[in-house]
């Protein structure tokens, strides 16, 4: 194809296929960091019973004991859908991921051919945004996803009011309206975009400062109504944790400039990417990079006062967007590469439409190449948490919660001694941050130290006393230590610290641990006012009917527990055990069969199953499924024990609960 001849047909088809060439190679990333959280173990997006209450929490649901500044109801609708068409498995999050950035790559491009008219320069500027490696963070990450999602919907919303400007298409006005409420309730950066509509209706509609104030006046009451909104949801849950910079003046007047050369540092030469930055402290060449920051604002300010509306347009863009994101205010970290996802869109405009030379389209040609293959390269960064970690470290050996997340790999792959050696590292590079101390005290707990498990949770307690996870662990020690007393005032504190039911479902364990199992009803009864479609109660509930003698009971908490999570197999296999109790075995070979298909890995439907064809006298059967567990978990003693009796022709064992 002459690229002189480009038309939207192709320039789109360019633009979709770089944006997969670029990101394909995510589908196969696994789930890391605050994915464990919003999508692995969040209750919240199991079923549609949370879509209202997803609009009064915050982003992390009272997960962690806290209530986050995050409020992006539909970043976990979003969740919520995947999880109806995936389960956990990752690669359909990264699909997602991949569809919303292709979806506003494509937005930039309609945005700024039908602005200024001139299809090479949309083109340039959404070909770069499409494949700038820049933005991994926001696509790479599923927990990114909010960036995306907010740009789709500003676009939409600037698109559609665009429309109703040249054609005053109440149509038009309403779909600008409700893409704008999207963009709001997916991330609070959205909030800026009364400010772009002023941009555009000064400079692109050519508007008076009275008629672009009354254009922009319907965002910003509705931007004001989400801030509303917002602090209700977040206030009522109790205290917000935020963020606050106890820095001098001498230091905290120099962070914008720093983080605005970081951001030109990163959009012009991405060679060091990663999730840590640090630009507050730590450098020798912090003075110099405050000097860069001047000098990139003075630059930013002069460009601004150029004739051309493209540049012009493009400059200002930019600076609305990226002024919040520079620490002025106190935010969770000083730099974020994602926080530029929406204001580099402006500066690639700006850059593409100053005056160029003929060997421009070469050098732009190898530029999008280069760009391209380390957007594919930082991908692989992400393909599961070890590596993740591992490299992270690299670029930011000052990370205290990296070596945290990684020794959890560590641990979790056997190699105790790595972890426990990440966790005091951290541990010396922050001796306040409960989280490490919490991880510590486990980490003793799992080589059988309990004194120096205590003495890390007494630290993590005394820094974050109503910290959910230390009480429930502290009160693990403590039964373990048979002060059953202490056990419960642990718990009952831990359940006072938050509204999510974990703490209730451990009490309920407990009570039913030893022998009260119509107080653990009750526990789990309270527990569900506070999540009534969390299938993981119902389960719970079920398990203790069950033990009570109320079969017909436990049998409509398990069916309900399927219903609330059709991708978790524990119901179906209680469902099994409930129907084998009965000798009911066809229904029990029913459901145990049922629970392989969601979870094909798991030992206990698999065993199960062979128990059940052997009850039934099908051993050929019964054989053939303990010779594909035993092969897959040739360590389970049950599973090995049982293939020897079913060869010696003995009966086969009972069903274990």
């Amino acid at each position: 194809m002459n690229v002189r001849r480009l038309t939207n047909t192709w320039a789109v088809i360019l633009l979709l296929t770089a944006t997969a060439a670029a990101y394909w190679t995510t589908l196969g990333n696994d789930f890391l960091w605050d994915d464990e959280m919003l999508v692995v173990s969040n209750s919240y997006i199991r079923n549609t019973t949370y879509l209202a209450p997803a609009f009064r929490t915050d982003l992390f649901h009272g997960h962690a004991g806290w209530v986050a500044t995050h409020y992006r109801p539909l970043q976990t609708v979003s969740y919520m859908i995947d999880y109806a068409i995936w389960g956990l498995n990752p690669f359909g999050y990264h699909l997602t991921n991949l569809l919303l950035h292709a979806l506003c790559v494509v937005l930039v491009y309609a945005m700024i051919r039908r602005f200024f008219g001139n299809i090479y320069v949309a083109f340039g500027a959404a070909l770069l945004f499409a494949v700038h490696p820049v933005n991994t963070n926001a696509i790479s990450y599923i927990a990114g996803r909010a960036d995306p999602m907010a740009f789709a919907g500003m676009l939409g919303a600037l698109l559609l009011f665009d429309s109703y400007c040249r054609q005053r298409s109440i149509v038009a006005f309403a779909g600008a309206v409700l893409c704008y409420l999207a963009a709001l309730f997916s991330r609070e950066n959205s909030m800026l975009f009364p400010v772009l509509v002023l941009l555009y209706s000064l400079i692109i509609n050519h508007s008076s400062w009275r008629k672009a104030i009354l254009s922009a006046l319907p965002f910003a009451v509705l931007a004001v109504a989400l801030g509303v909104i917002r602090h209700y949801a977040l206030t009522s849950q109790g205290q917000v944790s935020g963020f606050s910079w106890a820095l001098p003046f001498s230091i905290r007047w120099q962070i914008p400039f720093r983080a605005l050369a970081t951001y030109f540092g990163l959009l012009v030469w991405p060679a060091r990417l990663q999730m840590e930055r640090q630009v507050v402290f730590g450098s020798p060449s912090l003075p110099a990079l405050t000097a860069a920051g001047i000098a990139a604002a003075i630059g930013l300010v002069a460009l601004a006062r150029r004739q051309s509306r493209e540049v012009r347009f493009g400059v200002l863009w930019f600076i609305v967007a990226v002024i919040p994101m520079l620490g002025i205010f106190s935010l969770n970290a000083s730099v974020a590469e994602h926080w530029i996802y929406v204001p580099s869109v402006g500066l690639y405009l700006a850059v593409l439409t100053l005056p160029h030379r003929p060997l421009t389209r070469a050098i732009f040609a190898i530029a999008i190449l280069a760009l391209m293959t380390r957007t594919i390269v930082r991908n692989r960064d992400w393909a599961d948490a070890a590596t993740f970690y591992a490299r992270t470290i690299k670029a930011a050996p000052y990370s205290a919660s990296v070596r945290a997340n990684l020794s959890h790999e560590f641990a979790v792959n056997g190699n105790e001694d790595r972890a426990l050696a990440e966790l005091l590292a951290a541990e010396r590079l922050d001796p306040k941050y409960p989280t490490v101390k919490l991880k510590l005290a486990a980490a003793y707990m799992a080589r059988g130290d309990r004194v120096q498990a205590r003495a890390k949770l007494d630290e993590c307690l005394a820094l974050m006393p109503r910290n959910t996870a230390a009480l429930l662990l502290a009160a693990e020690i403590v039964e373990q230590d048979n002060d059953l007393y202490r056990a419960r005032q642990l718990l009952l504190a831990a359940m006072d610290t938050t509204s999510n039911p974990l703490p209730w479902m451990r009490y309920a364990e407990f009570l039913q641990r030893h022998h009260e199992n119509d107080k653990a009803l009750t526990v789990v009864r309270q527990a569900l006012t506070l999540e009534p479609g969390n299938a993981t109660l119902h389960n719970l509930a079920g398990i203790l009917l069950a033990d009570t003698g109320d079969r017909a009971g436990a049998e409509q908490e398990f069916r309900t527990a399927t219903t609330f999570d059709r991708h978790a197999p524990d119901a179906w296999i209680n469902l099994g055990r409930l129907a084998a109790r009965r000798d009911q075995w066809p229904a029990a070979l029913t459901a145990y069969q049922r629970a392989l298909q969601i979870a094909p890995d798991s030992p206990v439907a698999g065993y199960q199953i062979a128990i059940v064809h052997w009850k039934l006298g099908d051993r050929a059967q019964a054989e053939q499924e303990l010779r594909r567990v035993h092969d897959a978990w040739p360590e389970n003693r049950d599973i090995g024990s049982a293939l020897d009796r079913l060869q010696r022709g003995e009966t086969p064992p009972e069903l274990r609960d």
